[in-house]
């Protein structure tokens, strides 16, 4: 039952005192009214008696709460839960944190998505003033802010409608909500992204200015088509020097789970392994650790492709190369270019294996996705029929049935 606060000295302030069987007593104070006070104490009876019916009448940012206490729970990355929190928060304070779950429409989802789009095609128009100032002169100081190339404003907001859509789902499916309001908006515009595979001599002028941790790092990339991710994840323990076999771990959008993929280990990746462990005299666990011996922060690998670019341009001006072609490029391009130079190698299963894909039909998307096949088709015919006396190739085709025509 509600009733006066008498520490209040005049304040009028309410108190509610909440008894439900079964459940611990428990009191609030600080109520304006007495009808506050008993709202309180009705919504708690509804969440303890009824938690489902609790949620259908719960607030936006109740919902959202929950949500992320949960995706915690299924032990997402610290990156994908910080990622989800983030645009559940900037679309919960544009509808306003009061409105109901049930309450939100397509409209509501629309019109955030619109207004978020519209900043960021604003951000990337005045990005792109900048650089003409800075093409008309040369000698202008880039002002910081325009410094980061603008994001895709239609990928940028697809990527908020996935999230929201999830979020809508993670309560229809245990019917909190029949409709979700996410399915009704239309994906935006995307300007087609096109996959950079720099040329090998770019990767060797990188490889020049990096220092004995960077080019260890830069080479691993190279012998294993790693990802960032599995990069940060490598540890000690991963590489089996016995039977020169490494486990690269990856961790899964979908359901957040950890997979490990075993590859083995060449002859140039097993030196630069065995001469870390000698070096790793504080037995750090990471091959590659942060500074302080833990495991390196994704923004740290993410700023070193770019650190070692702007070496190499500052080095080539230093030598007074006038016409730069040196083109800036990510760790991913690195992965990119060695799938190519597989597959005009060893072709389309051995890429499938270094790329680590589960589906050959991946490998073939990715690989058109970076190379032009119609331009090496004519080309691999004639070597084809040049080699076609050769039983080199055919030893190596594993016979799937014996005893059989089939």
């Amino acid at each position: 039952m509600a009733r006066r606060d008498p520490r209040s000295k005049g304040k009028n302030k309410w108190i509610g005192d909440s008894k439900i069987k079964g459940f611990k007593r428990r009191q609030k104070s600080g109520f304006p009214n007495e009808a506050a006070a008993q709202q309180w104490e009705q919504e708690r009876r509804l969440r303890l008696l009824n938690p489902e019916q609790a949620l259908i009448l719960s607030k936006i940012s109740k919902a959202g709460l929950e949500y992320l206490k949960d995706t915690r729970r299924r032990k997402m990355s610290k990156n994908t839960i910080s990622s989800k929190a983030n645009i559940l928060t900037q679309f919960i304070w544009f509808v306003g944190p009061d409105l109901l779950l049930k309450e939100i429409r397509p409209f509501h989802i629309r019109h955030f998505l619109n207004n978020k789009y519209d900043t960021l095609a604003n951000d990337q128009m005045e990005w792109q003033k900048e650089q003409s100032r800075l093409e008309q002169d040369p000698g202008a100081t880039p002002k910081k802010e325009y410094k980061k190339i603008p994001v895709d404003p239609g990928k940028c907001c697809n990527r908020y409608k996935r999230e929201l859509r999830t979020f809508f789902n993670y309560y229809k499916h245990d019917q909190v909500i029949q409709i979700n309001p996410a399915d009704a908006v239309n994906d935006f515009d995307e300007i087609e992204f096109e996959k950079y595979v720099p040329p090998g001599e770019d990767i060797e002028a990188i490889k020049k200015v990096s220092t004995q941790d960077e080019l260890d790092l830069i080479r691993t990339l190279i012998h294993t088509g790693a990802r960032a991710g599995e990069i940060r994840n490598m540890q000690y323990t991963d590489f089996n020097e016995t039977v020169n076999k490494l486990t690269l771990w990856t961790t899964k959008r979908q359901g957040s789970k950890k997979v490990s993929h075993i590859m083995e280990v060449g002859k140039e990746l097993k030196k630069i392994f065995i001469r870390r462990i000698k070096n790793n005299k504080k037995n750090y666990p990471w091959i590659f650790p942060s500074s302080v011996g833990e495991q390196m922060p994704k923004d740290s690998l993410d700023n070193l492709m770019p650190r070692l670019c702007k070496r190499v341009i500052k080095k080539l001006k230093k030598q007074g190369v006038k016409d730069i072609k040196f083109k800036e490029f990510t760790m991913h391009s690195i992965r990119h270019y060695m799938a190519v130079q597989i597959f005009l190698r060893e072709g389309l299963a051995k890429t499938q294996v270094f790329l680590r894909h589960k589906r050959a039909t991946t490998t073939d998307i990715y690989i058109k996705s970076i190379l032009n096949i119609e331009s090496i088709s004519a080309p691999i015919t004639d070597d084809i029929e040049k080699s076609m006396n050769s039983s080199s190739i055919q030893s190596q085709i594993v016979p799937l049935f014996k005893g059989k025509n089939m």
